[in-house]
């Protein structure tokens, strides 16, 4: 995992055709770079990502591609899931 301290391995999953679900999510400010990905990025995309800690617990992250360039890198940001109270 590049030396994320913490956390033993990342698994990811692309979310097909979810973009305009999530499109207007609120975002945290939290980015990560195209190169971060297995996989080749497009805009529009919608990422799930699963971190998980050397002790066990897993942390569910959401990112987004809408564009955004971070330090002259194509960066995804992540934002954040309602659930409704329903």
């Amino acid at each position: 995992m590049n030396g994320l301290k913490g956390y033993v391995f990342r698994e990811f999953w692309r979310l097909e055709n979810s973009y305009e679900d999530f499109k207007d999510n609120n975002k945290t400010g939290d980015v990560l770079p195209y190169d971060n990905y297995p996989m080749m990025i497009e805009e529009g995309q919608v990422f799930v990502i699963d971190y998980t800690k050397t002790d066990g617990p897993v942390s569910r992250m959401y990112y987004r591609s809408d564009g955004y360039v971070w330090n002259g890198l194509e960066s995804t940001e992540e934002f954040v899931i309602e659930l409704s109270s329903d």
